[in-house]
């Protein structure tokens, strides 16, 4: 009888451990402060480390929109531009030509347009948190004591950034 009880454990034991592995794991949890604490925390870091594709999972899907939209913008205007404009452009933006010539939604958070507003966000300081059910406000103080504050919702149980995305101009800069 043991053995039959242990052969019937052990053939159970591989769908025992993926059933930890389900996206049920991912159900907000019951604090959604600390998830939003979690979600800044991890804002921090990737923006610290200027990772755009870090940065890129932290953001809600409009924003990964406007970036796309903003990337797609500032291609067509490099490929129409004079090696002069070019120049100016990657100035700008702070990207090499190849870079501004193949930009998607992803790369675009490296450029200075997208990453300047955030440059003191890895040693700013979180002060509040207002939440009314999936969206959220964090406040924060920047070191040289500038008070912002981002919004966030709350998708799939997990909160993601809602940025600004600044558009680029069609014309000259």
């Amino acid at each position: 009888m043991n053995r039959i009880a242990i052969v019937s454990f052990l053939s159970l034991l591989p769908f025992l451990a993926l059933s930890g592995c389900s996206k049920e794991s991912a159900a907000p949890t019951s604090n959604p402060e600390e998830d939003i604490k979690a979600a800044w925390a991890s804002f921090q870091e990737a923006v610290k480390a200027k990772d755009p594709e870090k940065i890129w999972g932290l953001l809600d899907a409009d924003t990964q929109a406007g970036a796309e939209n903003a990337a797609k913008s500032l291609r067509e205007k490099y490929a129409k531009a004079t090696p002069a404009e070019q120049a100016e452009l990657q100035k700008k933006y702070v990207l090499s030509g190849e870079e501004i010539a193949t930009i998607k939604g992803v790369s675009y958070l490296k450029s200075k347009e997208f990453a300047h507003p955030y440059r003191e966000v890895p040693d700013s300081k979180m002060t509040k948190i207002d939440m009314k059910g999936d969206k959220a406000k964090l406040h924060y103080v920047e070191p040289d004591n500038d008070k912002e504050d981002l919004d966030l919702v709350r998708k799939d149980g997990k909160w993601k950034f809602v940025l600004p995305m600044t558009k680029v101009s069609k014309g000259k800069d």
